[in-house]
């Protein structure tokens, strides 16, 4: 447990994490929820009144099914069996059933892995280096995802099917990780509301046929988490090792863990109390980071020898991210003018120094983009310009999130005890919004900590003692 002294750190980083869940949920997300149906196919806000009673609607029967979910949950395992099926088989019938075809960087990977699929590994490093794709320089730290991909295909065959419904299961894992962490947290009743919560998400349901990374990247990233409450193993080293190496699998497929090393380090700190412990706590960080840049080192080297990557996966072309991230025209948003920062390193760091000569912009730009990245909750790149997209998934999408942000909020808020045993997913969501307030932002960029503030949310449903 933490000490007294580290208290005062502990609210601040809770307190002001709900500040930023409550920005965005009375902001950017608020539009989600009420706005006409052409907030997104038209990039439009306007209210009506049919859109404010249909947005009323909509968060009136999300509030309405979680709480009464909450309400009729009697404990024991049949209900977690059923709803963890029930995240499967959502999963799987989103891919059948929505079909939203690869483009952009999508496209991109998905043909890269289609293309050393039909060829023999030995190839791998000549056909890519043919290809003169960026993703073996500039953009190699994605190389492993591609990958990923690769494997599937040679093992299922060359299909985006087969990739889509081992994501599927990656997406369903994610939700029982999700739910387990929550229960030894806040009890049986959190982790069944965190299960039913992330099994029938829209967010995620109408994510699931893109191709991204996210998928499988945010489930080992939930699997390393869980296993800093559930220790699995009784040798706390191992624990630590196990979860450094999941973290660095996270990191491989979707290159956003450096943010989790920082956390673990803030952590390992703040829960020190008394000589013995803060070496205790320093050996374990110590174990758990060589681990992950253990694991990161060695792939980087068995991709760098076999010429799949010219450039270290290790690098994360971060000074590229700030320069964008600092852009007050886009809101720190992807343009095509500052895609082309990434070839020259000069002219990045050139575009950070001007845009950094402006003091007075830098606070409300930060203020819009942390209010824009966690309060945006639908996905254009799963969006159709259709009926179901922009009424049906929009809102109940928007509506979802916006019970779990408002009710994470007010768990950060509560009182000590509670603060102390979601502290460290506080930290790592605080460490987020950190980053997010420099970098680059994106809505599907926050795909990562939606189970985090699902699973802090369903503090406010403790009824059972936690483990």
């Amino acid at each position: 447990m933490q000490d007294n002294k580290s208290q005062p750190f502990i609210s601040a980083v809770c307190v002001l994490s709900a500040a930023v869940l409550v920005l965005g949920q009375f902001t950017v997300n608020f539009a989600g929820i009420f706005a006409d149906g052409g907030l997104y196919s038209d990039g439009v806000f306007t209210m009506s009144a049919p859109s404010v009673l249909a947005g009323a609607l909509a968060l009136t029967a999300v509030c309405a099914v979680i709480f009464a979910a909450a309400k009729l949950y009697r404990g024991g395992k049949t209900a977690v069996i059923v709803f963890a099926a029930l995240a499967l088989i959502l999963r799987v019938f989103f891919v059948f059933l929505w079909k939203i075809e690869p483009e952009s960087d999508f496209l991109i990977t998905y043909d890269l892995s289609r293309m050393l699929a039909g060829i023999p590994f030995r190839e791998w490093g000549a056909a890519l280096a043919k290809s003169g794709t960026i993703y073996t320089g500039q953009w190699s730290a994605h190389m492993p995802f591609v990958i990923y991909q690769t494997l599937i295909l040679k093992i299922f065959g060359e299909s985006a099917l087969a990739v889509r419904l081992v994501n599927a299961v990656f997406s369903a894992l994610t939700c029982v990780f999700a739910a387990d962490t929550a229960r030894r947290i806040s009890g049986e009743k959190a982790g069944f509301v965190t299960l039913f919560i992330t099994a029938v998400n829209p967010l995620s349901l109408f994510f699931i046929p893109v191709l991204t990374n996210q998928h499988a990247a945010t489930c080992f990233f939930m699997a390393a988490a869980w296993t800093i409450y559930s220790k699995p193993v009784k040798n706390k080293y191992i624990n630590a090792a196990l979860c450094g190496a999941l973290t660095a699998v996270s990191h491989l497929l979707r290159p956003e863990m450096y943010v989790v090393i920082i956390a673990a380090a803030v952590i390992a700190v703040a829960e020190g109390a008394g000589e013995r412990r803060i070496i205790k706590n320093a050996a374990r960080f110590a174990v758990f980071a060589a681990v992950f840049f253990a694991v990161l080192f060695a792939a980087d080297g068995v991709l760098s020898a076999n010429k799949i990557t010219n450039q270290s996966v290790l690098s994360g072309n971060l000074k590229y991210k700030i320069a964008v991230g600092l852009n007050a025209e886009t809101t720190g948003t992807w343009s095509e003018p500052d895609a082309e920062l990434i070839f020259d390193e000069e002219k990045c760091g050139e575009a950070i120094e001007e845009r950094l000569e402006e003091p007075a912009k830098i606070a409300p730009l930060i203020i819009k983009k942390l209010a824009y990245q966690f309060g945006s909750f639908v996905y254009t790149w799963s969006m159709k310009n259709d009926f179901i997209s922009n009424e049906i998934y929009r809102r109940l999408s928007s509506a979802v999130m916006a019970v779990a942000g408002i009710c994470a909020a007010i768990t950060l808020l509560l009182g000590r005890e509670r603060r102390k045993k979601i502290f460290p997913l506080a930290v790592i969501l605080a460490l987020y919004m950190a980053a997010f307030a420099v970098i680059e932002v994106q809505p599907r960029y926050n795909y990562l900590l939606v189970p985090l503030i699902i699973i802090i949310a369903s503090g406010l449903f403790t009824s059972q003692t936690a483990e």
